[in-house]
């Protein structure tokens, strides 16, 4: 064979190495290609396994089960001193050459050609480059094999990411809608976890973690997935089982690890929330979202532990009501609709900032600014129920996507309605995108009709998003910005929340408001 055709069969493995995963598969290319450059009708490769024993990788024309045989053969000849070794009339061809591959003094593998000629002998300067090829190779795959590894992995407990997660769940729940199935998710929230980091350390943390991401995964099945979620958060993908097997699942996990603390080992309970796809939940974000809030609801009842969505209606109202736990259920939702839209990172969160400082200078009492607050949070809740192509879309929306997205407010009405303790954020949820002059949307109403609530909101966010860039259009200017409120007062905007909103601005009385 030619130098250059011999270069360009590297190149094109080489190239070959970032798109094809799986080790297997790369080897098979590759003793296609040994094969063609050698003239050999077949060939094989063996690796160097975990254990210091050789196991057939992959081969091209050659039977996997003659593989035992010939590697019993191989290993007698196979030496770290002979890197090559010509051999004749073993399992059916008159000719089998095997070299081995080395890093440095350590042993990879090997690979056997083998032929049906009697007279096959590849010279030994080109067996040598071979070797050294393959070696090369070899060592690439696993590299970028273990890169893949570490951006999908958790590096404390091993378990798969965040991202990972998301992408197999996305998976699945496809899976599910083709086959008619049911997909579960439950999320596991370590309780108290921040107090065993502050009072006992942060080793003792992540050894809490890793011992959980253990007892975990041990009480699951061959095809469900764990993978830590969040900093004291696990997430548990279970194909093909419904709300009682999921349970099951879940009463495992906490009998586990309630056996561990019978037998002196400290570990921390978990609070379990259990969703099904399609039951509860008909996307991804709405079912990662109510699993989320199921938790929360499960830490707030010790005596239940895990929650299913929608069985939180038969416990206690006051536990789903107080103080404590309605902030929790606002921010988990406010987070989850901000991460579905890749152009508004935190915004929810900077909005209610903005909002409820606005709404103390109009003279609202506390409570109704803490009102306005948790609307400004979850005023875009309802884009959960809209397709992310159309929320990210780089470019202009047309009038059917228009449609959809004007569906928001009331997708987020329905949602709130069912959540006790945060029904009563419907209304004014509902008409923040309505319009002073009545041209808004999804009812049309105007002026004083519209909840003040709803006004604030829908000034402060205007303003915001004309700060921000979009694909579609460049950011404003500050100046460019003011200027617009100022021409929609009266029309698009209440003049009053304006006038204090502007006036706020210009005295930079607040540091959150008079930032650009």
């Amino acid at each position: 064979m030619e130098e250059k055709d011999f270069t360009l069969i590297k190149r094109e493995l080489v190239e070959a190495l970032f798109i094809i995963g799986e080790e297997r598969e790369f080897f098979e290319l590759v003793c296609k290609h040994l094969a063609g450059i050698t003239g050999a009708e077949a060939c094989c490769v063996f690796l160097l396994a975990e254990d210091g024993n050789f196991k057939f990788t992959a081969g091209y024309n050659f039977p996997e089960e003659k593989s035992l045989q010939l590697l019993a053969s191989v290993e007698k000849d196979f030496t770290e001193k002979e890197k090559i070794v010509l051999d004749k009339e073993k399992l059916g061809f008159p000719s089998i050459v095997y070299f081995s591959f080395f890093s440095g003094k350590k042993p990879l593998g090997f690979s056997v050609l083998c032929s049906k000629k009697e007279h096959f002998s590849p010279s030994r300067e080109l067996l040598f480059k071979l070797g050294e090829d393959v070696t090369f190779l070899l060592e690439k795959i696993r590299f970028i094999h273990n890169l893949r590894e570490k951006s999908i992995r958790d590096g404390l407990t091993g378990l798969f990411a965040r991202g990972y997660f998301i992408a197999r769940l996305r998976e699945e729940i496809s899976r599910a809608e083709r086959k008619g199935e049911k997909v579960c998710l439950l999320f596991c929230d370590i309780d108290d976890f921040k107090a065993i980091n502050r009072t006992l350390g942060y080793s003792e943390g992540d050894r809490v973690l890793c011992r959980l991401s253990h007892l975990i995964g041990s009480c699951l099945r061959k095809e469900d997935l764990v993978c830590r979620y969040g900093g004291d958060e696990f997430a548990v993908l279970l194909p093909s089982t419904d709300h009682s097997g999921a349970r099951e699942v879940a009463k495992r996990i906490l009998a586990e690890i309630k056996a561990q603390t019978t037998r002196g080992e400290f570990l921390p309970s978990l609070s379990i929330g259990v969703v099904c796809y399609p039951d509860d939940a008909n996307s991804l974000e709405d079912i990662m979202v109510k699993a989320d809030i199921s938790a929360i609801f499960a830490k707030h009842c010790p005596e239940e532990k895990i929650i299913t969505w929608g069985n939180w209606e038969s416990i206690q109202e006051k536990k789903f009501s107080s103080r404590e736990i309605i902030p929790e259920v606002i921010y988990a939702l406010a987070e989850v609709a901000d991460e579905k839209n890749s152009y508004v990172s935190s915004h929810s969160k900077l909005l209610s900032q903005e909002a409820v400082s606005l709404a103390r200078k109009m003279g609202l009492d506390e409570e109704r600014a803490r009102k306005t607050e948790m609307v400004a949070l979850l005023h875009d809740i309802g884009n959960l129920a809209v397709p992310e192509y159309i929320l990210n879309k780089p470019g202009s929306l047309t009038d059917k996507e228009w449609e959809i997205v004007k569906q928001h407010p009331l997708y987020s009405v329905q949602f709130l309605s069912k959540m006790r303790g945060l029904d009563d954020l419907a209304a004014p949820v509902r008409s923040v995108h309505e319009r002073w002059d009545g041209k808004g949307y999804p009812n049309g109403i105007s002026g004083e009709d519209i909840p003040i609530e709803s006004r604030i909101v829908f000034v402060v966010c205007a303003f915001r998003a004309m700060l921000s860039e979009r694909p579609y259009r460049k950011r404003l200017t500050r100046k460019q910005a003011v200027e617009e409120l100022k021409s929609q007062a009266g029309k698009q905007f209440d003049p009053g929340v304006v006038r204090v909103f502007l006036n706020t601005l210009k005295e930079g009385l607040d540091g959150r408001l008079s930032q650009s």
